[in-house]
């Protein structure tokens, strides 16, 4: 199928990589409503939001959604819990106008069911605390799958940027997950961080992981992923910072080494760190694809 929006896209990857590897509020404010005015103008199935389900204690963070295809019928689906970034500090679910609802609703129209989640952010809360937010929606999700049509024992995990530090986290630490069992099968983790710089530690390093930089090697996921077992898509975008990079590729080798099961690894040339996030539902094929085609190994 001819994809209609072909110059649009040429357009936006052009911007893309005339930014370069800078990621700041200035990218998020430039690219943010190109992507939106292309979710408004993509067709799309009627999804049905059952909104701000309460998966723990905290009132305005430990909030979720839950996106269901109109009319859907057949057996228990797949449930995909997404998780936004924000820095460690900033954030939410609900990130202005489709964003980030519109990931849980691309699940949702192909054969899933779509979750957009919300956790505590930092000062207020520090390490692990993120990972812990992230198990107890996964837990919400295996306790509540049947009323939504969901497959408890397909749960898979996705994160995005601090979302992704926040997954990768709890899949790879088996002191986090309940005695009843970790509640996901896989995990997609797209330009998280997974290393932290204890020599120079920016400010919303310093708030979630505390001001002891010696203890900084322990929490970091590179060099302490100890369960391996899981299924994974690890993505960066061609024009990710450094640091998304480097992380990533680093965390491969290290699931490589410790006989994970075939992890996944993708690029998305012509974006930038934020834009795959947005750009998912509005047929971008390189990305969704990619996405589905993880699922449909599961």
């Amino acid at each position: 199928m001819t994809d209609p929006f072909t110059s649009e896209r040429s357009e936006i990857a052009r911007r893309v990589s005339a930014a370069g590897k800078v990621f700041n509020e200035e990218t998020i404010a430039i690219f943010a409503p190109l992507y939106a005015a292309l979710h408004a103008r993509t067709i799309k199935p009627a999804i049905k939001i059952a909104r701000d389900f309460s998966y723990g204690p905290h009132t305005e963070r430990h909030l979720l959604d839950v996106h269901t295809l109109e009319g859907a019928s057949g057996g228990a689906k797949p449930i995909v819990i997404f998780f936004h970034g924000g820095g460690l500090v900033r954030g939410n679910k609900d990130g202005g106008g489709p964003f980030f609802g519109n990931f849980a609703s691309f699940f949702a129209a192909n054969g899933a069911i779509g979750i957009n989640a919300t956790y505590r952010l930092a000062p207020e809360i520090q390490w692990p605390e993120g990972a812990r937010d992230v198990g107890a929606a996964a837990a919400w999700a295996a306790a509540h799958a049947s009323e939504f049509g969901g497959d408890p024992q397909k749960i898979v995990l996705v994160g995005h940027s601090a979302g992704a530090t926040h997954v990768a986290n709890y899949v790879y630490r088996p002191d986090l997950h309940p005695k009843t069992g970790p509640n996901f099968c896989a995990a997609i983790l797209m330009s998280g961080v997974y290393g932290i710089d204890a020599e120079n530690p920016p400010p919303n390093h310093r708030a979630y992981y505390g001001e002891d930089r010696s203890k900084y090697p322990a929490m970091q996921v590179v060099g302490n992923a100890d369960a391996c077992k899981f299924p994974v898509l690890v993505t960066v975008a061609e024009n990710d910072p450094l640091r998304f990079e480097s992380g990533a590729y680093k965390l491969l080798a290290e699931l490589v080494e410790k006989g994970a099961p075939n992890p996944r690894v993708k690029q998305f040339l012509g974006h930038n760190h934020i834009s795959p996030a947005l750009a998912t539902g509005t047929g971008d094929s390189d990305i969704e694809e990619t996405l589905l085609s993880f699922l449909a190994t599961l």
